[in-house]
């Protein structure tokens, strides 16, 4: 006869039930910075009602943008934060990696605050 409680279960517990006993899988490999910012970014939806601040859309991934990026001097204060769709995040300046300028000099020109267009 089989004991083994995993496989005689009925229901399968997963790292997003409250009780579950297992760890949430991204949370597994991740550094104490990497989840407090995983609970700042839910902290920014939140606040913001899960929307894009520019559209209103919450159909889409959803990213938190840091209004003065981080490469500029910004924190992840929640005032400095604010939610965007992929769309609106791609057209503000600091999107993705540094610029050239910036990866040769080692910093920016002048720090930038960039806001949604």
């Amino acid at each position: 006869m089989l004991s083994n409680p995993y496989l005689i279960a009925t229901t399968i517990l997963t790292g997003m039930t409250t009780d579950s006993p297992f760890l949430d899988p991204r949370t597994l490999n991740t550094t104490p910075e990497g989840l407090a910012w995983m609970e700042r970014r839910q902290e920014v939806l939140a606040r913001d009602e899960g929307r894009c601040v520019m559209c209103g859309t919450n159909r889409s991934l959803l990213e938190a943008h840091h209004i003065v990026a981080r490469r500029h001097g910004g924190t992840d204060e929640l005032d400095n934060l604010v939610t965007l769709c992929r769309t609106y995040h791609a057209k503000t300046d600091t999107y993705g990696r540094p610029k050239r300028d910036e990866k040769i000099s080692g910093k920016p020109d002048e720090a930038k605050v960039s806001r949604p267009v």
